[in-house]
């Protein structure tokens, strides 16, 4: 399989890392710019859902190789707030 997902939540944090092995450097390369712009452009859906954003906002996206590496990284006392907030809507 070209995914390798690793999940991991605590009493501190929830952290996601997912590593995506494409055919070449140029591919991995390709595809985490492409990622990133369209989770930086401006009519990005992700912004319109305070829960998206977040999660968008602390994820991090690079390459090495031929692999694309994609982790975030929530602090768990925001997700709770975070959550909190949605719950009372």
């Amino acid at each position: 399989s070209p995914f390798e997902l690793v999940i991991r939540l605590d009493n501190s944090e929830f952290y996601a890392h997912l590593k995506y092995v494409r055919k070449s450097k140029i591919e991995a390369f390709k595809f985490a710019e492409a990622y990133r712009a369209s989770v930086q452009s401006t009519s990005c859906y992700y912004k319109t859902s305070p829960l998206l954003k977040f999660r968008f906002d602390n994820t991090e996206i690079t390459f090495r190789n031929n692999q694309v590496f994609i982790v975030t990284r929530l602090p768990r006392a925001s997700i709770d707030s975070l959550l909190a907030q949605k719950d009372a809507q």
